[in-house]
């Protein structure tokens, strides 16, 4: 779990989940001070995560493409935009 909420993070913690608390700030949410990781980001397929814009902004880019790597996952970056929260994503699969 990636989050900047110091609260989510330590009970998240207390139930065994390893977690990268970041800092807040530097993800864009139009008429706030900020978004959520949450809101930008979602799993994309079994070795990719999905970012709604690059990190390069981000103060904690280095230890979330390193946490990323430790659990065996990629970053995919999907516009070249500053990371923004869009709220959430629900990734839509075809089989065939």
């Amino acid at each position: 779990m990636i989050t900047a909420d110091r609260g989510i993070a330590r009970a998240a913690e207390q139930h065994g989940l390893d977690v990268l608390l970041i800092s807040s700030g530097s993800i864009d949410l139009p008429g706030f001070a900020c978004g959520f990781i949450g809101g930008a980001a979602f799993r994309l397929s079994e070795h990719t995560m999905a970012f709604t814009g690059v990190l390069d902004r981000h103060p904690d880019k280095e230890a979330i493409l390193s946490f990323l790597d430790r659990h065996g996952l990629e970053a995919d970056y999907l516009t070249n935009r500053p990371i923004f929260d869009i709220g959430g994503a629900i990734p839509l699969i075809e089989k065939t």
